[in-house]
């Protein structure tokens, strides 16, 4: 049946006791363990990589710096620029992008425990009215438990206000983020020959909750303003207003995407948008006759049917206005 248990319990474990060498169990490195987990240092060249793969699509991308600190798992690139191949293009920038915490759980995903944005600016335009132009600018952006794709994504098709959604609704189902957060946002109009006007807008206390599968639980903004100057009858007009205590809850992107789908476009199901949107209180005041005060609304399970609603044949018809308007403006200048 075998030895004797005392004489098996008295045996040296190996001969490396006699050479007084030290016996160390077989229990896995726990730094090790931990880079695998983590994900494993993220490099310069990795980064130029996936700049690069933007390039080769015909757009435009650079960067500043790189660095990475091991200890804190941070990666910060600085002076990200970038412009679409689309006309009229898009165009980015970042003063400084910094995620710490930073991981790869596979090769396919990125992670990080926070990311901190600064001094971006985003420049747009539209095809159907060359001139037309909307500028933001962003101080700060906060996101807290990112995990997002790694590759870069493909640039949007075109320019238009269907491309730049259906790219933003692609790209936002992959990501996932407790909260994001941007402390103010302020941009510019500029509505084009056809309009001739523009206007400032600028938004505070923007802050996002349960964002996950295109989905996002709650979005609030403290403070909407905006001012608006356009011709009315050859006049110059101007147009002011304030919104306070925007909420909305449970947003669906891919809801939403519906209306943009050519492929839905027979399709008489209703498709819930939002659960429910409040807001107020709402003002606008006309530089000429009274003002319109509205002390809170509340809308509940907003939604959309794309039967009912093409947002793309919309907005090429108000295109092919602007385009008519525009056309007949320069006919009665050649008139004078």
């Amino acid at each position: 049946m075998g030895e004797p248990l005392q004489r098996v319990v008295d045996q040296p474990i190996d001969s490396a006791r006699e050479q007084c060498r030290e016996i160390v169990p077989g229990v896995p490195d726990p730094i090790a363990a931990r880079q695998e987990r983590e994900g494993r240092p993220v490099s310069a060249g990795e980064v130029e990589a996936a700049f690069e793969q933007i390039r080769a699509t015909g757009a435009k991308a650079s960067h500043g710096k790189v660095s990475f600190d091991r200890s804190t798992r941070t990666l910060t690139v600085a002076d990200i620029s970038g412009e679409s191949a689309a006309q009229p293009p898009v165009s980015l920038k970042i003063a400084s992008f910094t995620a710490s915490g930073v991981g790869q759980p596979d090769k396919t995903r990125f992670s990080a425990d926070s990311i901190e944005i600064t001094d971006v600016e985003v420049g747009a335009g539209t095809a159907t009215t060359a001139d037309w132009q909307v500028t933001y600018k962003v101080p700060q952006v906060m996101v807290k438990d990112y995990s997002g794709p790694t590759g870069a994504p493909r640039p949007p098709a075109g320019s238009s206000v269907v491309d730049l959604y259906r790219f933003a609704t692609d790209q936002f189902a992959g990501v996932a983020a407790s909260s994001v957060a941007a402390p103010s946002v302020a941009g510019t109009m500029k509505f084009g020959a056809a309009a001739q006007g523009g206007g400032d807008f600028a938004y505070s206390g923007i802050a996002m909750q349960g964002i996950k599968d295109g989905k996002i639980a709650t979005m609030k903004v403290d403070g909407f303003v905006f001012t608006v100057d356009t011709q009315q009858a050859g006049k110059a007009a101007k147009l002011s207003g304030n919104l306070a205590n925007l909420a909305a809850y449970d947003f669906d992107a891919t809801a939403a995407a519906t209306i943009l789908d050519p492929q839905k476009a027979n399709d008489d199901r209703y498709y819930r948008v939002y659960r429910q949107i409040s807001a107020g209180p709402y003002t606008v005041t006309p530089e000429q006759g009274q003002p319109i005060n509205i002390e809170g609304l509340t809308l509940d399970d907003l939604g959309v049917r794309p039967s009912r609603l093409q947002l793309a044949e919309l907005l090429a018809m108000i295109g092919d206005l602007a385009c008519d308007h525009e056309g007949q403006r320069e006919h009665e200048k050649e008139l004078r």
